[in-house]
């Protein structure tokens, strides 16, 4: 990469350079040579654009008055206008324009070394070394001293930085706080050091052929110098030990014997080497366009290349991202950088491309936003809805990876099957993209996009997941749909097109296709359209539909046969009949298996569908107990499935009560099914028939009271209870357990009072009458057995009648202090004096009729009647209140 071109300014000199500098306006520069005979040169030196050329112009030569020894040092105060010169020891100012001498620095002989404050601070100051002696002088016009050091060797050389002085002394570098005199070793060196401060924040030192480089501007984030110099940061490396540095962003550039390096600091890898027989020995920054380079006897110029030139160099070069780096770097202020970055980001992605890199092609090619239309028609125009005829182009993507596979060394090394299909995966993932930028946007752009992305996905190597879900999210105009139609069939992408059917709605012929394939009439790879068909059926509400297209899926996959009738998303329910004579074509099983779903999954309150699982529980049921042996204990084989059986079809039974239990009591009725027939007599109302099973057949008295507590329409007591309630059940008992009483009686015929029948009446004496309890006795019923339980029941009886007299009294209290509140709210008393007027007609009311109104507004009922009859009574002629909003 070429980040310099080198021009000719002075080609050759009778003396010889020792030093030099550069002062001026960025478009006229004054040089300022030191030679060894102890003069000052100026040149004038102007940048011709026309001619692209440098012309200049000796504007003054003169005489330190040192003597003909070698002027070794010049440096620029450039923002005071003052150049410093050492000569021999002395340390001259001078006028950098005129060379006329400045004002006279103190301590200016015997001077060894010298540097200016380099910092962020506006502050003019420099430091002058007598051997180990160290002053600091400030420039206000004159130069002041501020401090004086003494230091423990003499510096080869130094530099100012902030508030630190680093030096090289004895073959050390060191650094030490001005304010302080803390000292920081920084390293080593063996023969010449150099100190040179990079790009205003960097201190570079050199160790003979490696630069180590430390971030000491981190000082002004708040790190401090200890930690700034415990580490370098980055390490450059020449291939000679040079004679000087300069540095020009991104830019280090470093003088060898013969030639000149150039180092980036984005990447700190060298860049450019410039090879020249003058031996540069001096580098000086000009401007931010040139530097000036000087050998013994002549000047040059190094002029930086534009930024956006060495970017395009380096991406043709293969390194994308130093070029895109540098782009970025250098450009951002550039009112066409947006333009400028997207081109840079083209010729990458078309670079990597050429190498076959798909990833990162398509990846510069979306941070470019390159439009797809180029990236379709140009490189993959087989993707187009309407391809091109005739031969490949050069930028076909299948001539380039032949192109490339051909290439020498690379011919076994690719396989263009495979690189194609690595190609179109990248493509893929990029097309993805643009429809999410600008591109996306236009309805032509966005249905070629969607076209070739539909092509690339039926090549791809699992259609069947990217297919269905892309056609679902793309409109219904933005696919050409005859010219995919016909793709598809003469590529016989059949499963594809089925999923093109139902995008367009034609639900039918996609279902025949995939159907097609399901039952091997069609191939299509290994696609065979069951989760389509499955998905769509699922979704559809047309019996037809799915009566016609479902036995194929049962035939192929019988798991998935149950998801279309089982399906949350269609939107209508399908009708119960008809799936239930469906299925029953295929067992009663999978019709169980549907009402279920619906019933117990879904919770579906329908008498129909609770009726019909109901009778399938039933018929399970029956299916074990045969009516034959139902007078007899099943067998040990079928007992534990029949104990199952009845327990779900129990549970099922008293869960649920949409259904019609009458069918099922008939089925049952001949069969020891006592439980079954307990809760459906219970649905029934037949409450007789019921307690009659529990107490006659199964001889259970605890459940047959617990039954008549339930059922009987009596709530159990409680401390909380209403009076209302208590009232209630005072008067009107437990209907059912006269019945069981009864019934426990006639099951007992030998005793007189048999003990189920003395528990029952002593437990619950407040819910039985007396005189009823001891009508359905018998006539011998020891009565001494029945003492508690008259004597509890009279009890209660009296209780009730003072809860009642208690009640009565205050509800009488109750009501005569809501007839004195009434008549209090409604009864006032008026006083009406000979001042109060009628506000209709002003006249005094005197003893005249009158009419009231709520907020104390008397008239005239003569005026009253004359007001409108709408608003007469409940709007108030003195306030025009409205009583029917705003009640007092």
């Amino acid at each position: 990469m070429q980040a310099y071109s080198i021009e000719e300014i002075v080609p050759r000199m009778d003396v010889k350079i020792t030093s030099a500098a550069v002062h001026g306006p960025s478009d006229g520069k004054t040089v300022i040579l030191g030679t060894d005979e102890g003069k000052l040169m100026t040149y004038n030196v102007q940048w011709d654009a026309k001619a692209k050329k440098f012309n200049f112009r000796l504007e003054h030569i003169k005489a330190v008055g040192h003597g003909k020894k070698p002027i070794t040092n010049l440096t620029l105060f450039g923002d005071v206008g003052l150049l410093f010169s050492l000569c021999d020891g002395y340390l001259d100012v001078w006028n950098p324009l005129s060379l006329e001498p400045g004002p006279v620095l103190p301590q200016n002989r015997g001077v060894t070394s010298f540097c200016v404050y380099r910092g962020p601070d506006p502050n003019f100051e420099v430091a002058v070394a007598q051997k180990k002696k160290l002053f600091l002088f400030e420039y206000t016009g004159r130069f002041s001293l501020l401090k004086e050091l003494n230091l423990p060797e003499q510096p080869q050389d130094m530099l100012w930085w902030h508030d630190t002085l680093f030096f090289a002394w004895k073959n050390q570098y060191h650094a030490i706080d001005v304010v302080s005199g803390a000292p920081t070793m920084i390293g080593t060196f063996e023969t010449e050091p150099m100190l040179h401060l990079a790009l205003r924040k960097f201190l570079l030192i050199k160790q003979e052929k490696k630069g180590l480089m430390y971030n000491i501007g981190k000082v002004d984030q708040g790190t401090k110098m200890d930690e700034c110099l415990s580490t370098p940061v980055a390490t450059l490396q020449w291939s000679s030990v040079p004679r000087e540095i300069c540095t020009q962003f991104p830019y280090i550039l470093s003088a060898q014997r013969e030639e000149i390096e150039i180092h980036s600091v984005l990447t700190w890898h060298l860049q450019q080497t410039i090879s020249s027989s003058h031996g540069f020995r001096f580098l000086v920054e000009a401007s931010d366009q040139w530097i000036l380079a000087a050998s013994k006897h002549a000047i040059h110029a190094l002029v930086l290349v534009p930024f956006h030139v060495q970017a395009e160099q380096l991406v043709r070069a293969g390194y994308a991202d130093d070029g895109i780096a540098l782009l970025k770097a250098t450009c951002t202020n550039r009112p066409d950088f947006d333009s400028v970055m997207k081109s840079l980001l083209e010729l990458a992605g078309f670079m990597r491309l050429s190498k076959l890199d798909y990833i990162r092609a398509f990846n510069l090619f979306s941070r470019a936003e390159y439009n797809p239309h180029n990236v379709i028609a140009g490189i993959f125009p087989y993707l187009l809805a309407t391809p091109p005829t005739g031969p490949d182009g050069d930028n076909h993507i299948k001539t380039l990876i032949a192109r490339v596979a051909a290439s020498k060394g690379l011919d076994a090394a690719i396989d263009p099957a495979k690189s194609l299909t690595e190609a179109e995966l990248s493509l893929m993932e990029y097309l993805e993209g643009s429809k999410k930028t600008k591109w996306g946007k236009d309805r032509p752009g966005l249905q070629e996009i969607n076209v070739a992305l539909f092509k690339l996905y039926i090549k791809s190597s699992d259609p069947a997941k990217r297919i269905s879900p892309f056609l679902d999210t793309v409109p219904d105009d933005s696919l050409p749909f005859p010219l995919l139609e016909s793709h598809c069939l003469t590529g016989g992408h059949f499963y594809a097109l089925g999923c093109l059917y139902k995008k367009h709605r034609f639900p039918r012929k996609a279902l025949d296709m995939w159907r097609k394939l399901g039952l091997g009439e069609l191939k299509d790879g290994n696609l065979d359209g069951v989760a389509e068909t499955v998905k769509l059926l699922s979704e559809s509400s047309d019996i037809e539909l799915i009566s016609e297209f479902a036995p194929w899926i049962f035939k192929k996959d019988k798991t998935r046969f149950m998801d279309i009738f089982t399906s949350t998303a269609r939107t209508e329910p399908l009708p119960l009949a008809a799936v239930t004579n469906f299925l029953n074509d295929y067992g009663r099983p999978l019709q169980e298996a549907y009402l279920e779903w619906l019933v117990l999954e879904r919770k579906v309150s329908d008498d129909k569908a609770e009726s019909a699982l109901a009778w399938h529980y039933l018929d399970t049921v029956l299916g074990l107990v045969q009516p034959k042996d139902a007078t007899q204990a099943p067998n040990a084989a079928n007992s534990t499935q029949i104990s199952s059986s009845r327990a779900k079809l129990l549970n099922f039974l008293q869960s649920h009560f949409n259904y019609n239990p009458h069918p099922l009591l008939a089925r049952i009725q001949p069969l020891p099914l006592w439980n079954e027939k307990i809760v459906l007599h219970q649905r029934t109302g037949q409450h007789m028939k019921a307690l009659q099973i529990m107490v006659e057949d199964l001889r259970d008295f605890v459940r047959a009271e617990e039954y008549c507590l339930k059922n009987g329409g009596t709530p159990k007591t409680s401390k909380s209870a209403s009076t209302n309630a208590y009232l209630s059940e005072q008067a009107t008992g437990n209907p059912l357990l006269p019945i069981l009483l009864k019934l426990v009686l006639d099951a007992n015929p030998t005793e007189a009072l048999p003990k189920q029948a003395l528990d029952l009446l002593n437990r619950h004496p407040r819910l039985f009458n007396p005189a009823e309890a001891i009508a359905l006795l018998r006539p011998d019923a020891p009565l001494n057995l029945l003492q508690p339980f008259l004597e509890a029941s009279l009890r209660n009886n009296l209780n009730t009648a003072r809860h009642c007299s208690v009640t009565k009294n205050l509800e009488k209290s109750f009501n005569l202090s809501m007839k004195a509140h009434h008549y209090k709210r409604t009864t006032r008393s008026i006083l009406v004096t000979p001042e109060v007027l009628c506000p209709i007609c002003k006249k005094p009311i005197g003893d005249k009729v009158f009419a009231y109104y709520p907020d104390g507004c008397v008239i005239h009922y003569k005026c009253y009647q004359i007001l409108p009859p709408d608003t007469a009574k409940h709007v108030s002629p003195l306030t025009g209140r409205n009583f029917l909003y705003d009640p007092l």
